[in-house]
C-alpha cells in the first residue's frame, strides 16, 4: 500500500516540475510519530505550535518544501510537499525508506 501511494505522488509531482504545486498523498505516514519522520527524513527545520496542532517543516533540500501536520502529541495528521519535482524528490526518496 505504501509503495501504491508513493509512486501515486510521483504521478502527481511529475506534472508540477516547472511550477510549485502542493500535493497531498495518503502515504503510510497517518498516524505514527513524527519522530518517525524526523528519523527517516532528518531535523526539522521549524516547528509551528498552535492551540490544536503542530507544523514540522524541512526546506533544505532544492525547490521543496515538506510540512508534516501533528496533533499536540506529535501523531501525523497529514503530510504535504511542494515545490518542483527535482526539489521533493530527496523527501520523496527518504519517506519512501521509512
Amino acid at each position: 500500500m505504501r509503495v501504491l501511494a508513493m509512486l501515486a505522488l510521483l504521478v502527481a509531482l511529475e506534472g508540477c516540475a516547472t511550477r510549485w504545486d502542493t500535493v497531498v498523498a495518503k502515504h503510510g505516514w497517518d498516524g505514527r510519530d513524527v519522530a518517525d519522520l524526523v528519523a527517516a527524513v532528518g531535523p526539522e527545520d521549524s516547528v509551528i505550535i498552535n492551540k490544536e496542532s503542530k507544523a514540522f517543516n524541512w526546506f533544505r533540500f532544492g525547490n521543496c518544501r515538506l510540512t508534516a501536520f501533528t496533533t499536540l502529541d506529535n501523531r501525523i495528521i497529514s503530510v504535504e510537499t511542494e515545490g518542483s519535482t527535482e526539489g521533493c524528490e530527496v523527501y520523496i526518496k527518504k519517506m519512501a525508506h521509512g
